[in-house]
């Protein structure tokens, strides 16, 4: 019998998936995120720093451009990497979502982020 397979998403006899599933740890990982994603601490502190960085994207700010559609606050230390720094400000920063797409996965945007990250708004950069 045909079935269409949540893991890839074809359509195949049950079972006969060639991807593995994933392990129960990275599934938890990811369930632990996506409830803090919507737990009234992140909730506030998401509204602290976009205040903190005046509704503007940083790295925008830092190439002489203004910027305050489609904010994100973003972890410049991944949570899964250190969930220690969740909710540490100097590990937040407000990002365009087209920024947010170059530096998600370009770790050598982090020294840069971190210091944007601690520059007030009202200060040149």
């Amino acid at each position: 019998m045909l079935k269409a397979c949540s893991r890839c998403g074809r359509v195949h006899e049950y079972g006969q998936c060639s991807i593995s599933a994933i392990p129960y740890n990275r599934k938890k990982i990811a369930n632990d995120i996506t409830r803090f994603r919507s737990s009234r601490a992140w909730q506030r502190k998401r509204k602290t720093i976009l205040e903190r960085d005046a509704y503007l994207c940083k790295l925008c700010l830092y190439n002489n451009r203004l910027n305050s559609k489609g904010l994100e606050v973003h972890h410049i230390i991944a949570i899964k990497k250190n969930a220690e720094l969740k909710l540490d400000d100097r590990n937040l920063i407000t990002l365009c979502r087209d920024c947010h797409e170059l530096v998600e996965d370009d770790s050598s945007y982090q020294s840069l982020l971190t210091r944007l990250a601690s520059i007030p708004p009202g200060k040149i950069i």
